[in-house]
């Protein structure tokens, strides 16, 4: 579903940069396969109901940069946490 962009960490609610790997550069069947990354049917909507509701944010996902590195369609976790329980797609 989503991973640190440089794959250092698992998920935390802190200030680093994650992304959807349906984001990434290619197509998402060759990400998912790249990263070996395997998902119930039910986690896979999930990720496509979150993605969509971000992308029409226009906000969350964006190439961020960071330490003289630019980040392509990432978002920072804790605004993504933020985001989730402000639109009830979380509970608090």
């Amino acid at each position: 579903m989503i991973h640190h962009v440089v794959d250092d960490h698992h998920f935390k609610d802190e200030g680093l940069f994650y992304r959807f790997y349906l984001d990434e550069e290619g197509s998402a069947a060759t990400t998912a396969k790249n990263h070996e990354y395997k998902e119930s049917r039910e986690t896979a909507r999930a990720a496509l109901h979150l993605h969509g509701l971000l992308r029409l944010t226009k906000v969350l996902i964006a190439d961020r940069p960071w330490h003289l590195t630019m980040y392509k369609q990432c978002f920072v976790a804790s605004q993504f946490v933020a985001w989730l329980v402000q639109t009830g797609e979380l509970g608090s």
